[in-house]
Formats: C-alpha cells, structure tokens, sequence
C-alpha cells in the first residue's frame, strides 16, 4: 500500500512537471509571437527556440523558427525548420508554401516549384502561391504555366496593379504587346502613380510610333521615383518625335550634365532639336561637338551646313557640304527635301550634273 501511495504521488509530480513544462513552452510561443508582430525576429526567434526545445511536437514554435529565419535571410535554417514543422503536421498549407520561399531564395527552383503545387493543392484560395509559382515559372521559361497561374489570380478577382504588372511583362515577353498594354492600363487605372506600370507602357506606346503619351507616360514614371539614363534617353526621342522640342532638348541637356553623356550620338540628337526650332547658333554649337568627336560624321557636316547657310554663313556652309558629300555622296539623295535652303552655287553641288 505504501509502495502504491509513492507511485501516485511520483506520477502526479511528473503531471504536475510536464504540465509545467507545457505552459513554459506555451509562454515562450506567445512572448514570440508578441515580439514576431513587432517585427523583432532576432529577438522573437529565441523565445521560439525555447519553445520548441520545451516542446519538440509543436509545430507552430517550428513554423515560426522559420519565418524569423525567412524574415532575417536565414533561408538554409529556414527550410530545414519548415520541414521539420511539415514532418509534424503535413497538412499546413502556409508552411509549404513558405519552405517553397526558402527554397527560391537558395535558388533550389524545383524543389520550390513542388513545395508551391502542394501548397495551392491543400489551398485552392492560396492566390499569393499561384502568384508565386508564376514568377518562378515565368523565370525559369515555363511561360503559359505562369500565364495560366496569373489569369487564374485575376479571374478570381484577386486585383492589384503590381499583378497587373507582372502579367503585362510576361505578354511581352510573349511578343503579345496588345495584350501588354492592356495589362499596363489596367494597372494603372488601379494606381495611376505607379512607376513601373508608367515606365513599362511608356516604352510599349513608343514601340508603337505613340511619341506623345510615350513621353507623358515616361515623365510621371520619373516624377515618380524612377530616375535612370535610359528612361531620360526614351523621354527625350519621345518628346522629339512628337515635336516637343524644348521638352527634348531639356532632356539631352539633363543626359550630358547629369549623366556625362557626352558623345556625338547625345550631341548629334539635341543639335537636331535646336535646328527644327531654327536656333541655329545652338545647333552649330552642337554639330561642332560631333564632327569633334567624329570627324567623318557625314549629317553632322551635312546639317551644320545647312544651319551655316541659314546664319548668312556661305562660304562655311559649302565647306561642310563638299566634306559631307566627300564622307558620304548618298548623303544628297537622302536629304532631297532641303535643297531648296542653299544658295546657287551650293545647289549646284546638290542637282546631279553630266558625267565628267
């Protein structure tokens, strides 16, 4: 009877430790889970630890090992928390598919694609996995696998302009540029301040010969945070193109003060935009710079010349047209239209004569 009392008593104290034990575990998983919301992982991530060495079968202290392992670019740690969490509960959609994250950022993409199609299996409504594997899929070339997981995303109503976004760049990529800049609209009737979608439509409207809302497009990308030479060199063709003169030069300026584009190309370009606008100093001034730059720039004499001749400058003016045509005899048949601004004398050069 005594030995029976003791055993008792030895196993209501091992309830009594084990209850215990499970409160602290309990009380170290909500102290994390406080500091996880306060986004102080470092922090969190040890009380998660001490959960889950009080108790090893608690799958929630696992998972959260590994998203402060995620949030803190710890993928390798994170992945084998993640699996330790799916050996103990297979049925959790959201590790799946953040191991499937893990996995991505370790470049490990098959294994992320497998981990992604479990998780959208357990989670049909799982939109940001079907998301995510069409990034992963449209990387890796799987192109209408990643087509069919955005439309999916859409049709369910699941909108947002950086889908929107997403799905434009993957048409383009698909040579389906209609279907592009319809993506790009759609964005940017959710967020019409949305650089990207700006910048990617910008580019789309000038492929397209639409100069005027390519460069209206491209200036709020900029005033919206992008700021790059190329976008500057698009605005600047866009706004030429569509006769915003000024706007272009401003833009050429800003090319060789800011991005010490300094070259006959940038030179050539802004001389031609102060030529149409009859600032012929101006545009002097710049074909100079290029034929500096390349002395057998045959435009750049031809143009110069032309801009001589309107400033009353003869005699300069046939002296780069004979090195124009010295450069490039064929430059006269492609610039037929201007022959009517040189004197006599230089129009006799133009007009094809007898053979001698």
């Amino acid at each position: 009877m005594p030995f029976c009392k003791k055993l008792l008593a030895f196993v209501f104290l091992l309830l009594m430790i084990i209850s215990l034990h499970a409160q602290n575990a309990r009380s170290h998983l909500a102290a994390g889970l406080q500091l996880y919301s306060q986004e102080r992982y470092t922090q969190a991530l040890e009380y998660f630890k001490k959960a889950a060495g009080m108790a090893p079968e608690d799958a929630d202290a696992h998972y959260y090992m590994g998203r402060c392992f995620l949030n803190t670019n710890r993928f390798q740690e994170a992945a084998v928390s993640f699996s330790v969490t799916i050996s103990l509960q297979p049925s959790y959609p959201k590790v799946w598919f953040f191991r499937a994250q893990a996995h991505q950022k370790l470049s490990n993409q098959h294994a992320a694609l497998q981990d992604y199609n479990v998780a959208i299996q357990q989670d049909s409504t799982h939109m940001e996995a079907f998301l995510s594997r069409a990034e992963l899929s449209f990387n890796s070339g799987s192109l209408q696998q990643a087509l069919a997981d955005y439309n999916h995303v859409v049709d369910r109503g699941y909108l947002n302009a950086n889908i929107f976004l997403a799905r434009g760049k993957l048409h383009m990529s698909m040579m389906q540029d209609q279907n592009a800049l319809a993506d790009f609209s759609r964005g940017i009737e959710l967020d019409p301040d949305h650089a990207e979608l700006r910048h990617q439509r910008g580019i789309l409207l000038f492929e397209t010969k639409e100069f005027r809302q390519a460069a209206e497009d491209l200036t709020i990308a900029i005033a919206s945070g992008i700021d790059n030479e190329n976008i500057y060199w698009l605005r600047a063709h866009a706004c030429h193109h569509s006769g915003q003169l000024i706007r272009a030069i401003n833009d050429y300026t800003h090319l060789i003060n800011i991005y010490r584009s300094r070259n006959e190309d940038t030179y050539m370009k802004r001389a031609l935009a102060y030529f149409w606008l009859r600032d012929m100093d101006a545009a002097v001034a710049d074909l100079s710079k290029v034929v500096n730059f390349n002395p057998s720039h045959a435009e750049g004499y031809y143009f110069r010349a032309m801009a001589y001749k309107s400033l009353g400058k003869d005699q300069l003016a046939m002296d780069d047209l004979q090195k124009a045509m010295a450069i490039d005899p064929a430059i006269i048949q492609l610039k037929q239209e201007d022959i009517g601004m040189f004197p006599p004398q230089m129009d006799s050069l133009l007009r094809p004569g007898p053979e001698r």
